[in-house]
């Protein structure tokens, strides 16, 4: 797995949360919800690295010739 800039800067968000989860500076639920939104990022942005759009760039694009 190729870790990123990105990737190792939301890794050491999660440690710090868990770090101030420890130490008693953050509730539970404030850092099991930021765990979880930071997850889903995380998720969301492999899945787009991992299979990019299938549609050819262009494809969207209108003839003019074709249409007069």
């Amino acid at each position: 797995m190729r870790m990123t800039l990105g990737g190792m800067l939301l890794l050491l968000l999660l440690l710090l949360l868990l770090l101030l989860l420890l130490l008693r500076l953050l509730p539970t639920t404030v850092v099991v919800a930021k765990v979880k939104a930071v997850a889903a990022f995380v998720a969301e942005v492999d899945v787009a690295a991992e299979r990019p759009s299938s549609v050819p760039i262009g494809a969207g694009a209108v003839d003019h010739d074709a249409l007069s």
